[in-house]
């Protein structure tokens, strides 16, 4: 098993700044890092934040970076990149509005395979720093969750696991559990009806909205459906209701 240790830059935030993500998987020569940050230079990007990591013969670098003062097209820096001849791959992902980014580029992060896997999710500065302090509206929240939902659900794989996930879809959402801000108090399943009931405690309403928009990627992935959702509060318990499509 191979770990790569990461210094992981979770978010950035500043006003009337362009910023993207950058993930570029390299051969890991010498040397190459500093045609990478180069080609960015030549271009007047500015690099914001970084982290680059060697395994074997392949180096994995993330970049945050603002393209506010330059007029080159995305794909015109990818081609660059790739020229360098050291490129094996490359990601980009813009930020979710004006002068915020999220690194979503190296999450969920999957610890290990076997019988016993975890998944890193970064929510803590994320919840605290974002959501609570409204630098996004609610119509963001609810992109960022479902955005968040579908990459989750892509992790898995496994076609066992895909398929008992699809008998009782709702023991999967327990997996939200694990992140930390979700209590789940019971959830139930109708076949017959398409329907997942999922009850939470009432909290902070743009919070409900995101995990609510979480659960909706996290379904239409897996099933490839759309999936619509209406919710209740009955005696402080917040009663989310999906149905799919």
């Amino acid at each position: 098993m191979k770990f790569a240790p990461k210094d992981t830059f979770i978010a950035y935030h500043e006003k009337n700044k362009l910023l993207y993500e950058f993930f570029v998987k390299t051969k890991n020569k010498p040397n190459v890092l500093a045609a990478v940050a180069g080609v960015f230079g030549e271009n007047g990007i500015n690099i914001l934040a970084s982290s680059a990591v060697g395994i074997g013969e392949v180096g994995y670098l993330y970049f945050f970076v603002d393209l506010s003062h330059t007029t080159i097209k995305i794909e015109n820096i990818v081609e660059a990149l790739k020229n360098l001849g050291v490129v094996l791959e490359v990601k980009v992902r813009k930020g979710f509005e004006d002068g915020l980014i999220v690194d979503e580029l190296s999450y969920p992060v999957t610890l290990c395979k076997g019988e016993r896997n975890a998944v890193i999710i970064p929510y803590n500065s994320f919840i605290n720093n974002i959501i609570c302090d409204k630098c996004l509206d609610n119509n963001k929240i609810r992109l960022l969750g479902l955005s968040i939902g579908k990459e989750i659900a892509s992790f898995f794989s496994d076609n066992d696991l895909i398929e008992s996930i699809r008998l009782a879809p709702d023991k999967a959402l327990y997996i939200l559990q694990s992140l930390g801000f979700v209590h789940i108090i019971d959830t139930s399943y109708s076949n017959s009806e398409g329907e997942i009931t999922i009850e939470l405690p009432q909290r902070n309403e743009r919070l409900v909205s995101f995990i609510e928009s979480v659960i909706v990627g996290i379904l239409e992935k897996i099933f490839n459906k759309p999936v619509t959702v209406r919710s209740r509060v009955e005696e402080n318990v917040c009663k989310l209701v999906f149905t799919l499509g």
